[in-house]
């Protein structure tokens, strides 16, 4: 299309109509990108061009306000496509490279590919339009660069064409429409082929081939024949330049289908051009002298918007360039800072940590003496029960069987209570015995087969070839203990007649499993019979021990910890 004549004028007129906020009119089912981007392509009037900005404008200020950088390059394509279709030339170019600015070649999708294409399409158009041929070619090259689509490679060829007949370069824009009539071949889209096929014949007929005649004909009859009203209007208005000067009546007629056409197509543009084209037919010599002079001042207008669009995006691009500087600036600063305060947490974490682990390797510390001490207290009062108690029982029992005057009915009885007073001596001076760390499993083997007596049963994978040398000497000790009063209370409480015990590491975990048949116990009642030594010592540990007991349901113990 032609330029508006007050495109100026135009976008105060949008931007009246967007602060009356006419978007919120539309259904909600019409408010799609899909129903925008399908007007956008085929559009009815001006009418759905002026809501596709609207659509897609207020789309862009709300991707740009998300960080959304694909839907905002998506958003500012389609509003160059729009924008190229109501005539604003200047702002269809800017919002083109502002898309572009945004897109890293190396990093994109098909869709964002095809996204990419259309916008150095629509910039190649802006740029033909503003008489900048030498960027308009750099545009549709990028495209061919890029697209491996057949669709893609034709329309570039062919708009390649369109500006090298702009510039007067015939025979270039020969070679390209051979190029993409050639290509048409594989191409199924009609209205596209028929696009080559008439530009090619209008350059073939200013190159006084035949043939050119031939093929714009046979390209009206494809246009006329799909309903393609834009195509039949470009048609139409090449075969009246055609015959202009070579049979008058045959240009007459195909420039009033041009005006006829333009009315279907009902835009102010069309109109336009199809009543300049008309008058050129006027033999007026002074509105042949108008139509030359309102040229040369749209060019020269085209210029001048060009120079000043070229200044103002190098303005721009400065201004970015500070804008950048300063927040690479504002950027380093702040990292500094973070680095700063990030510095001075990493400390105070270490600090904690190492005030943790300090506390944590004293607690550990202080539990190893506690238990240390616990087991010297115990050898101590094993040594002074096994030398001195048990001893002078023993002395005890010799003195009662010397003294004949005592009856035997009495002599035996009390020998008897001194013996078992004695066993049970023993017993507690073996229950709080040193026994050897170094050699674990065969302390531990010995204490549970010592317990393997006549009616008992004893099942234990003690020599499974569990490792004990990683676990420290103080939780040995506290394990042994704890498997040692399980046994004890076994042989005094339970009646059992089974007894198993099971050992199991994983990794640095260790679990001890004890059960036995005897008759249970109630566990309220087990929790004061003196058990609770034993949950202290797996806690002194870091460990843990459960229970498990009803009355004649037997006993069990889980016994849990670390290395």
């Amino acid at each position: 299309m032609k330029c508006l004549k007050t495109p100026s004028l135009f976008f105060l007129f949008l931007f009246c109509v967007k602060s009356g906020n006419l978007i919120a009119q539309q259904t909600i089912d019409r408010d799609s990108i899909a129903y925008w981007s399908e007007l956008i392509s085929s559009p009815k009037g001006e009418e759905d061009l002026i809501g596709s900005y609207l659509f897609f404008d207020q789309a862009r200020e709300l991707s740009t306000e998300q960080n959304d950088t694909t839907g905002t390059i998506y958003n500012l394509s389609m509003l160059s496509v729009v924008e190229f279709e109501l005539g604003a030339y200047n702002e269809s170019e800017n919002s083109a490279i502002s898309a572009l600015k945004l897109v890293d070649e190396k990093k994109i999708d098909e869709w964002s590919l095809g996204v990419i294409i259309s916008l150095y399409n629509s910039l190649g158009k802006a740029h033909k339009e503003l008489n900048d041929y030498e960027n308009a070619i750099e545009s549709y090259d990028n495209v061919l660069r890029l697209s491996n689509n057949l669709d893609d490679c034709i329309k570039a060829y062919n708009n390649k064409a369109n500006v090298y007949i702009n510039e007067a370069r015939l025979q270039q824009a020969l070679t390209e429409l051979s190029y993409a009539n050639d290509l048409t071949y594989l191409n199924k889209d009609k209205k596209e082929n028929a696009r080559v096929l008439a530009n090619l014949g209008f350059v073939q007929s200013k190159l006084e081939n035949p043939n050119g005649i031939v093929n714009m004909l046979q390209a009206l009859t494809i246009r006329t024949n799909e309903n393609d009203l834009t195509g039949m209007f470009s048609s139409s208005k090449q075969l009246s330049e055609y015959y202009r000067f070579r049979n008058l009546d045959s240009a007459l007629i195909y420039s009033n289908k041009v005006l006829e056409l333009s009315k279907k197509i009902n835009t102010p543009t069309y109109k336009k051009e199809a009543l300049s084209n008309l008058l050129k037919f006027e033999e007026n010599p002074y509105y042949s002298a108008y139509l030359d002079i309102e040229t040369s001042l749209r060019e020269k207008e085209l210029a001048r918007d060009v120079k000043f669009s070229h200044a103002k995006y190098d303005i721009q691009k400065e201004r970015q360039k500070a804008l950048t500087q300063k927040l690479q600036a504002e950027a380093k600063n702040k990292r500094q800072k973070l680095l700063f305060v990030g510095g001075g947490i990493i400390l105070l974490i270490i600090g904690i940590f190492l005030y943790l682990y300090l506390r944590s390797k004293h607690k550990k510390e202080k539990v190893k003496v506690a238990i240390r001490e616990t087991y010297q207290t115990e050898r101590r009062l094993s040594k002074k029960v096994h030398d001195e108690l048990a001893n002078d029982m023993s002395d005890i029992l010799n003195f009662i069987g010397r003294q004949a005057e005592i009856p035997n009915s009495v002599k035996k009885p009390l020998e008897n209570k001194m013996d078992n007073i004695y066993d049970r001596t023993r017993d507690i001076s073996a229950e709080i015995g040193s026994f050897d760390t170094t050699n674990f499993t065969e302390s531990l083997n010995f204490l549970i087969m010592q317990h393997r007596t006549k009616g008992v049963k004893v099942l234990t994978n003690v020599n499974a070839g569990i490792n004990w040398d990683d676990l420290p000497n103080y939780k040995k000790t506290n394990v042994y203990r704890c498997i040692q009063e399980l046994f004890v209370n076994m042989k005094k409480h339970s009646e059992s007649t089974e007894v198993r015990i099971m050992f199991k590491r994983e990794r640095n975990k260790y679990q001890i499993q004890y059960t036995d048949n005897g008759k249970g116990v109630v566990l309220d009642n087990l929790r004061k019979s003196g058990l609770n030594n034993m949950e202290t010592r797996m806690h002194d540990i870091g460990g843990s021990i459960t229970f498990n007991s009803s009355i004649n349901q037997g006993f069990r113990a889980y016994l849990y910890f670390t290395n």
